[in-house]
């Protein structure tokens, strides 16, 4: 780019000069090499003749008895002239009459022009003649102009030189800013541009990416037949969840991107950098995905056939008797597993929510959706990095102090514990205003003694004092979880830690699921995505910054 740039500037510097010596020569070819005014000898360059007007710099008109010259705004007649030295001389007839009139002390008259210029050299001048070489006893002025024509010639090749020398100094300049900007760039592109696992898009089928298998976009187009409106599992908006068929017979969801800019490519990226590194019973299994370089970004995962804990409990899939207090106690067990596995891993989840949580037909919990996830060192306190998440979950102090840190996905889990509580959602327009977010709500009747009015009827907390302790302990480790202040949270590790203790052991090995719905196999996998917030009212298009700065303190 930059030598086709720089081909392009020397030949458009170059065209001026190619003009020039063009007109010139031919300038050149057709004037005659001297011209005869009546009663004078032949003149010849710089001088011309009227009627050919581009053959030298400067004019005479010749008469009947000779010839005239303009000089300024006035004419002079013509004297004689030598064509020897290229000299005309001319009289100047109002200072003789003033010079013969007495009214001049200074005989001497100076013609001068106004500037320097690169045409006439400074060396073509007029030169007032002492009277007394005059033998007719008239006052006259001589115009040399011998070597002018070299002198200009001389002039000329001058300019081209500085001309050429300062178009190919700006030249060079120009590249170098063009090869600085282009540096910086490629410098500043995110790693999976020049990354050494590129996959060519002709090459697909059978490859690896990450360590995954690599579909083409036409094997899982034809798995989702077309991606089929019927096979739509759920649509967030700018991705949608498809039920699809592979053709070995395994059953996928194909998580389809819509948008295949820098951020989807980049959360494309790491949602397969982070599951292939991770295998926990707890966490969703990723089959593959699509090139990065493929039509659309796609994204392959097992099939989840029983739904999220958001559609169970207040969604689709919502009912009194689907998700009974035990099964709820498992959940909350079972996605706690699963989150301290991913800090132990260095990972930050950033998204944990109900609608993240999917059931097999065991009812038993699989944490899903990794494209906001955060890589962070054990021996780092914070990742600092502007805010993304959930309306309802996301972290306040990280909200405002855009400090990212394990304990922010507490905070998510402590949502997640009342809405297993109350059956409530995260965020409610319709509740009143210092109550549209649940945790604000949890928090306001866990401190006023009104846990009775946060439970979920169903649940048969009135009727069994073994479940009414248990959902009294969770209430209170969820209260811990939702404190503004990350240091007074506890870690996932001692969540978990609480939540096992509260569990009364045998009473969950003891109790069955309920017999999956007839919608079940038509349920979502991460379903109802919802754009991050400014507020938990608001919509909020937060993206990461640039560079993340790691913080230690």
């Amino acid at each position: 780019m930059i030598l086709v740039v720089f081909f392009a500037s020397f030949l458009l510097s170059c065209l001026p000069f190619l003009h020039s010596a063009t007109n010139h020569s031919i300038s050149t070819s057709i004037c005659p090499k001297s011209f005869v005014c009546p009663h004078l000898a032949p003149s010849k360059y710089p001088f011309y003749n009227a009627s050919d007007t581009q053959c030298g710099l400067i004019k005479v008109n010749c008469t009947s008895y000779g010839g005239e010259i303009r000089l300024g705004r006035d004419s002079y007649q013509i004297h004689g002239n030598f064509v020897s030295d290229s000299s005309i001389w001319v009289v100047n007839n109002m200072f003789e009459k003033l010079v013969q009139k007495e009214s001049c002390h200074l005989p001497a008259i100076s013609v001068t022009r106004k500037k320097a210029s690169v045409i006439l050299p400074m060396d073509s001048f007029y030169v007032p003649t002492p009277k007394w070489v005059m033998r007719t006893g008239t006052t006259m002025m001589g115009l040399k102009s011998t070597n002018t024509k070299k002198e200009i010639e001389k002039t000329h090749r001058k300019l081209t030189l500085i001309l050429v020398l300062a178009g190919s100094a700006f030249i060079l300049i120009l590249s170098r800013l063009m090869f600085i900007i282009w540096r910086r760039y490629k410098t500043n592109l995110p790693s999976y541009y020049s990354s050494k696992d590129d996959i060519s898009p002709n090459n697909e089928d059978g490859s690896l990416f990450y360590g995954v298998s690599v579909f083409s976009y036409t094997e899982l187009e034809n798995a989702t037949e077309n991606f089929d409106p019927s096979k739509e599992l759920g649509n967030g908006g700018k991705r949608a969840v498809y039920y699809g068929k592979l053709q070995d017979g395994r059953e996928v969801a194909v998580k389809r991107l819509y948008e295949h800019n820098y951020k989807r490519v980049k959360q494309f990226i790491n949602e397969v950098k982070i599951l292939t590194r991770l295998r926990h019973p707890n966490l969703v299994v990723l089959y593959g995905c699509t090139s990065r370089q493929s039509h659309e970004l796609l994204l392959v995962y097992e099939y989840i056939s029983n739904g999220t804990v958001a559609d169970h409990l207040h969604g689709e899939l919502s009912n009194p008797s689907s998700l009974t207090w035990p099964l709820r106690m498992n959940i909350a067990i079972e996605t706690a597993r699963a989150l301290v596995y991913l800090h132990a891993s260095e990972i930050i989840h950033r998204d944990v929510k109900t609608s993240n949580i999917l059931l097999d037909h065991n009812f038993s919990a699989k944490v899903a959706d990794f494209g906001l996830s955060r890589l962070i060192p054990n021996d780092v306190t914070h990742v600092s990095t502007a805010p993304q998440g959930t309306p309802g979950y996301v972290d306040p102090q990280y909200h405002h102090c855009y400090q990212l840190t394990d304990k922010s996905d507490v905070y998510s889990f402590g949502v997640v514990l009342i809405e297993l509580i109350s059956s409530m959602v995260a965020v409610d327009l319709s509740r009143s205003q210092d109550e549209i977010s649940l945790a604000d709500l949890a928090l306001n009747r866990i401190q006023r003694c009104a846990l009775d009015q946060l439970i979920d009827p169903d649940l048969g907390s009135n009727s069994d004092a073994e479940i009414m302790r248990m959902i009294t302990s969770v209430a209170e480790l969820a209260f811990q979880c939702l404190q503004y202040y990350s240091e007074i949270r506890p870690t996932m590790s001692e969540v978990l830690d609480v939540l096992e203790d509260i569990q009364a052991p045998g009473r969950i090995d003891s109790v069955k699921p309920p017999p999956p719905s007839e919608a079940s196999d038509k349920t979502v996998l991460l379903k109802d995505f919802l754009p991050s917030p400014v507020s938990v009212t608001g919509e909020w298009h937060s993206e990461s910054t640039v560079s993340t700065t790691l913080s230690v303190t």
